[in-house]
């Protein structure tokens, strides 16, 4: 990682940069490890639980970031990079209790306690932040290229993680196996820690601290702009993300256990190889641009799907096996592609509205409306998961369903990033006049 200073950029935040670049590698490895897909492969695979099971305890966690807000007041009186450091605690302590718990003392109940906590390190410390420290360490000016070798180097060692796990794993996850994978990421949260000592721990800026948040809930939800278009785009996305595919898959497709880390590499490396050119097009483009590929391309890939064989009932190395492991891996290869570009759209979006006082306030109260309606969606993509995917006579209907779904969210998407109103220079040269969507802008100052 060379450190590589922007014109203009002050020799600290270059430095500054550098640092978070080293020490955020872990990536989302821990949240994959207590809330994405290993935990899926572990508890289908491992503890042996239902479809219904795993898909309610993938719905009811994220409503926990509810309870977030009357401790905002209170996280930003401190410097971000301090709350980052002691979020890194808890997810650590999280991984700890994985480990050495013996397994039979893992019931649902301890699941979704050490779920529990992880949620609060992870968003009630990290993501109640983070956007914040980017947004102090950087300018407009270098912010999508920043972001960009952030990730970049954040996902070398995500699909690094997943190569390892490929080989280590066998068709099902064995607990000697799991530990392994728990050992690593522990290893890289401690990594993470050992970097962000060296970072300047910068109190917030003063007229933040004259800014209560107290029965401030309802009128930000109400008015702030952050409410209006990047709360409906936030919703579009979460919807074509479609949190109880990776149920289906390992479910309901019976996808063997090396298979699972072999398309979390695949997702991986469509982000690495991807995660600058998105940070310069952003700089360049614009994130109106961004918005639109991703949609479009979400649009292209969506047929894959149909393509995807049930493991448990084909031969490995069949015709069959070849055509459905292929269409997987490109369709998480290009997802992670897509993915990277909606992520660097979305952080400079929201970070258009940061400097307002009330900026640090409405980016928490919109992840937590984020998050109940990722619960609700993942709970009726459970229920439809239940009824039309366990009969295996049925199963295309559940893609069909999902397909549908996220065709008719793409046109809806394209539609409101259409009215995207300028920010800088590249959005400008697009963009002039009204930019249209009567309902969701407004014409009140700083609205984007």
């Amino acid at each position: 990682m060379v450190d590589t200073a922007q014109p203009g950029q002050p020799e600290s935040n270059k430095h500054t940069q550098s640092l978070l670049v080293r020490g955020t590698i872990n990536g989302s490895l821990a949240k994959d490890m207590v809330l994405g897909p290993l935990v899926v492969a572990f508890a289908v695979q491992v503890l042996g639980y239902s479809n219904g099971q795993i898909s309610w305890f993938l719905s009811l966690i994220p409503l926990i970031v509810l309870v977030r807000y009357p401790f905002l007041d209170t996280i930003r009186t401190y410097p971000r990079i301090d709350v980052v450091k002691l979020s890194r605690y808890f997810q650590a302590s999280c991984l700890i209790a994985l480990l050495v718990l013996p397994l039979d003392w893992i019931t649902v109940p301890v699941l979704f306690a050490l779920a529990v906590w992880f949620i609060f390190g992870n968003e009630f410390l990290q993501n109640a932040v983070w956007m914040n420290l980017v947004a102090e360490v950087t300018s407009h000016q270098d912010r999508g290229r920043f972001l960009g070798r952030l990730r970049t180097w954040k996902q070398a060692t995500n699909m690094a993680f997943s190569v390892v796990a490929f080989f280590i794993v066998g068709d099902h996850l064995s607990r000697g196996e799991h530990r392994v994978l728990l050992l690593i990421v522990i290893a890289l949260l401690i990594n993470s820690l050992i970097w962000y000592r060296s970072v300047p721990a910068t109190p917030p800026p003063a007229d933040i601290g004259t800014y209560s948040g107290r029965k401030q809930f309802w009128p930000i939800l109400r008015r702030h702009p952050m409410m209006r278009r990047p709360l409906v785009l936030t919703f579009a996305i979460a919807v074509l993300q479609w949190p109880i595919l990776i149920v289906y898959v390992v479910g309901s497709l019976n996808l063997p256990a090396n298979l699972l880390m072999l398309t979390v590499s695949c997702s991986m490396l469509g982000s690495i190889v991807s995660e600058y050119v998105w940070g310069i097009s952003a700089d360049r483009l614009g994130i109106r641009r961004l918005f639109q590929v991703y949609f479009f391309g979400s649009l292209l890939i969506s047929p894959l799907i149909f393509l995807w064989s049930d493991y448990g009932m084909i031969q490995t190395g069949s015709q069959s096996w070849f055509i459905s492991t292929i269409a997987l891996l490109i369709f998480y290869f290009a997802t992670g592609v897509l993915n990277a570009g909606h992520q660097m759209a979305m952080s400079m979006y929201r970070a258009q509205f940061l400097d307002q006082q009330s900026g640090f306030h409405a980016l928490n109260v919109l992840t937590a409306v984020n998050q109940l309606f990722v619960a609700a969606l993942t709970g009726i993509g459970g229920i439809i998961l239940v009824v039309l995917a366990e009969p295996t006579q049925v199963t295309d209907v559940f893609r069909v369903v999902t397909v549908v779904i996220m065709t008719a969210t793409i046109v809806f998407g394209l539609w409101v990033t259409h009215g995207i109103r300028p920010h800088h220079a590249a959005d400008k040269k697009r963009l002039s006049g009204n930019d249209g969507l009567i309902g969701l802008t407004s014409p009140k100052r700083g609205e984007q």
